[in-house]
């Protein structure tokens, strides 16, 4: 990860050719270990790449905001260099689906409803959607698939609130 030396420089080198607003010396520290803070977590070489990419590629003549910067941080750098792990989502095993406790299974059947819905995804024909009965058979299978496990999610969703509202009776 980036230290504290790394960031500053490369945030006053992108400085160097940005706008920036005035300010007093204390105000520029304060900013810059603002700055640096803010990027600790990214590594230098991505920090560099993103202030260079601003300089090359901004459309306006200040200084990026935080938000504007990150991106272009992130391209370069790959979530576990940032110590996050992201897993894409995937359909579970039923070993796998059954370890889920029900609040997890309960967003897994909507995340595999949208899953579902999306590779049924809407079909066109003669510039238009096709209508239901127009639709192939494996679509009318996929969106069949979709509303039952909605209506699992669904089912799931009322066992949880049921246990809940046995949770808070117990407790007064």
């Amino acid at each position: 990860m980036a230290s504290f030396d790394e960031i500053s420089e490369a945030i006053n080198d992108l400085a160097r050719h940005c706008r920036l607003p005035i300010m007093s010396e204390d105000q520029r520290a304060g900013w810059l270990r603002d700055w640096c803070t803010d990027l600790k977590a990214y590594p230098a070489e991505a920090v560099r790449h993103g202030c260079q990419q601003w300089r090359r590629t901004a459309t306006k003549e200040g200084f990026p905001k935080f938000s504007e910067l990150r991106p272009l941080i992130e391209a370069v750098v790959t979530r576990s260099q940032v110590g996050e792990k992201i897993e894409a989502w995937r359909r579970l095993s039923e070993s796998d689906y059954r370890a889920l406790s029900l609040a997890e299974k309960a967003r897994y059947q909507l995340i595999l409803a949208a899953d579902l819905r999306k590779e049924a995804g809407p079909q066109w024909g003669g510039g238009r959607p096709k209508l239901a009965e127009e639709m192939p058979p494996v679509w009318h299978s996929l969106r069949a698939e979709a509303a039952v496990a909605e209506a699992e999610a669904k089912r799931l969703g009322e066992v949880l609130r049921r246990y809940k509202g046995q949770d808070q009776e117990m407790a007064a």
